[in-house]
């Protein structure tokens, strides 16, 4: 038999409360049940103790702190609550319980009021006929669901943590997931009635607690206020936003968690705190299931909201290595608060703090604004581009080797056991094994066109108009779109040819790994240019983005979780300034590695007439990367022939001439304007006149702060 413990005693009730009979009465409140009871003689005939068999569920067990009568000082025992009856130890080792309180006959008592008055944080109190026993709990989330084990009815009265608008699948699990980390969540849906069936079947049980209006969710709200909204983007965001504000105080924090587009984050931002309050756009990836067990997460916006929702947001994030969440503020800007930190520290005249304060404020006047959402709009890109080299990979392997499905997905899962593990290589396995229900595969019978829903366009655009070569994401869009035009291809199949009579006599397993080792090379390109997007963005937008943060909030819980994005945040641990993933030695060397393959990969398919855009995309950038000269020369005299552009010579640069070419056209040129650079060329010049103001003023702080960036 096992040894008695408070998890395995069976006794129902004990004769013996005497040790708690003398505990002081609590103060009294003129709602609590204490007070209803002096005028009510039909509450104080409630026996404290009754013959009743306890219930076989552990609700909680863990350790409070009792106020005991005596000292008048707390004292923490072991409880395990098995309603109705709640079993009090000395510790957790004790074989017999000390102490036994009956919930059926008792008063669980919670009130904000009470709180206030007892002066004692995480306290609650249980009430009997003949006592009051005060309670404390380790912290406010212990407290609460100390107060749920004791009576579920008390989630009502108990203000939750943060709020969620939206109850589609993926509000409903990310819910449920912060309820699972003992957050309390107020659910909330346009429509009511959606509220309702969420209380009465997926959340059944659980803390969560319900608003039937934006007044009465805003009212069960602790402070500051914590909203996400779940909602779709565009419109439906600024309403919501537009009807929260009159209801929020300063200081209130708004949090859009849906796939909006970066431009309306900023928009947001701005406007939001004219009236004092706080928006955070955050990139939420992982689908329903990363939404229910763990997400990542991408939150900028204003920084000051970030220690009113980093303990929610990093406790419900997925986890990598030793228990890091995949979820950070995407930008550094946070360490300007260190910086003037270390100018307080430093001994200077009170008038150079007020100066560096003012330069601070100009430094960062620009803000993280969209910052969160660009960078989750570069994980859906860089999405875009892994799927479609995929589909790639497995176009060869179909229609050059002519493996079978099983074939196939056998060696998906060998590639996922390499330095391509990643959760899309894992379900394209699973999807090449799937079989219909007559026994057949699947995936023949699905249609070839593919959709979108415009993420991955975005980063197209964006890269457009910053001037980034973000080409394999691009072609990634295109292939896509040419997917859709289902019905010009069936007929172009028909009158268009390829070529002819070609088979594949080569060494198959051989192939198989140059194909493997060609998209391992591609990956590192998309990567690469997804990057430099990043980069370039902040340049234009003045954000000083984590990108080794970055690259651990993808590590785990999102679409593009892999192992490969372990080896990035090393990279730029290794150099936090690398300009291009391809210039870190790990890579460099890992693309030579792939590079006679990924060759060898390209030219095969093309030979066999199979549509690459990617794999070719990817090597062209590569070629083009890794070249000195490009033919670009001759563009920018055809540029000047034509149009007066103007060009640089090698000799010296900086310095654009025009040339006339035909003997008769001129010597005067147009502008050598460039819309790429110029935002670009401002934004550094602003930035480092202020620096140097900086440096000539507080050259030793300046060298402190510089040294805690470099740690």
């Amino acid at each position: 038999a096992s040894a008695a413990t408070p998890e395995n005693s069976s006794r129902a009730s004990s004769p013996s409360c005497s040790d708690y009979e003398n505990f002081p009465m609590v103060p009294t409140l003129e709602t609590s049940y204490l007070a209803r009871a002096g005028k009510n003689e039909f509450l104080n005939l409630v026996p404290d103790i009754e013959e009743m068999r306890p219930g076989s569920v552990v609700s909680k067990k863990g350790f409070l702190s009792f106020m005991e009568p005596r000292s008048n000082s707390w004292v923490k025992h072991f409880v395990v609550v098995r309603r109705p009856y709640v079993f009090i130890y000395n510790n957790d080792k004790d074989p017999v319980e000390r102490g036994v309180l009956n919930l059926s006959t008792a008063q669980v008592e919670y009130s904000e009021d009470q709180q206030a008055m007892l002066k004692t944080p995480n306290t609650f109190a249980v009430c009997t006929k003949h006592r009051g026993i005060l309670l404390q709990a380790n912290n406010e989330k212990d407290m609460n669901d100390w107060l749920y084990a004791f009576n579920p009815l008390l989630a009502g009265t108990i203000r939750a943590d943060i709020a969620l608008i939206g109850l589609a699948v993926m509000g409903q699990n990310l819910i449920m997931n912060m309820n699972d980390h003992g957050f309390v969540v107020c659910a909330y849906n346009r429509t009511v009635s959606k509220v309702h069936d969420f209380l009465q079947n997926e959340a059944k049980g659980s803390k969560v607690i319900g608003a039937e209006s934006l007044e009465d969710m805003v009212a069960k709200l602790k402070k500051p206020r914590r909203i996400i909204l779940l909602v779709k983007a565009g419109q439906a965001v600024d309403d919501f936003i537009d009807k929260l504000v009159p209801l929020l105080e300063p200081g209130d924090i708004i949090i859009d968690g849906g796939n909006s587009e970066y431009r309306d984050t900023t928009r947001r931002c701005k406007s939001l705190k004219e009236k004092n309050l706080l928006f955070v756009g955050s990139g939420v990836s992982g689908g329903e299931e990363g939404a229910r067990y763990g997400p990542s997460l991408m939150p900028g916006g204003h920084k000051e909201a970030w220690p009113h929702i980093k303990d929610i947001f990093q406790s419900i994030a997925a986890k990598v290595g030793t228990g890091e969440p995949c979820c950070d503020w995407v930008s550094l800007a946070l360490l300007a608060d260190e910086l003037y930190t270390i100018i307080l520290s430093c001994v200077v005249p009170v008038s150079y703090i007020v100066l560096s304060q003012m330069l601070l404020n100009v430094l960062l006047q620009v803000g993280d604004e969209g910052a969160g959402h660009f960078v989750k709009m570069v994980h859906n890109g860089i999405e875009y581009g892994d799927m479609q080299l995929i589909c790639e990979a497995y176009h060869l392997m179909k229609d050059v080797l002519g493996m079978e499905h099983d074939e196939m997905a056998q060696a998906f899962d060998s590639w996922n056991k390499t330095e391509l593990d990643s959760f899309l290589i894992e379900i394209t396995a699973n999807i090449l094994k799937y079989r219909d229900t007559d026994g057949t595969h699947l995936l023949p019978k699905i249609r070839d066109s593919a959709g979108q829903k415009g993420t991955g366009k975005w980063t197209a655009i964006s890269a457009l108009e910053y001037g980034t070569p973000v080409t394999l994401i691009g072609e990634a869009v295109f292939a896509r779109c040419l997917s859709s035009l289902k019905d010009e291809r069936v007929e172009a199949s028909g009158s268009l040819s390829g070529p002819q009579g070609v088979q594949f006599s080569g060494n198959k397993a051989a192939f198989l790994e140059d194909i493997r080792k060609a998209l391992y090379a591609s990956k590192i390109i998309s990567y690469a240019q997804g990057f430099m997007l990043l980069r370039q963005a902040a340049k234009e937008f003045g954000w000083s983005l984590n990108y080794g943060a970055i690259a651990l909030m993808w590590r785990g819980g999102c679409i593009i979780r892999s192992v490969f994005l372990g080896k990035i945040k090393e990279a730029f641990d290794r150099d936090s300034e690398l300009q291009n993933l391809l210039l870190d030695s790990f890579f460099s060397n890992a693309v030579q590695d792939c590079q006679e393959s990924w060759r060898r990969t390209v030219s095969t398919g093309v030979q066999h007439g199979i549509p690459m855009p990617c794999f070719t995309t990817a090597l062209s950038f590569y070629d083009g990367y890794r070249h000195e000269k490009l033919p670009a020369n001759l563009l920018q005299a055809q540029r000047d022939y034509f149009g007066a552009h103007t060009y640089e010579l090698l000799s010296n640069p900086g310095h654009f001439i025009h040339t006339n070419w035909t003997g008769h056209g001129g010597n005067v040129s147009s502008s050598s304007y460039n819309c790429f650079t110029l935002v670009t060329d401002v934004l550094l010049q602003f930035y480092l006149s202020r620096i140097i103001v900086c440096v000539q003023i507080f050259p030793p702080v300046c060298v402190s702060w510089c040294s805690s960036l470099s740690r």
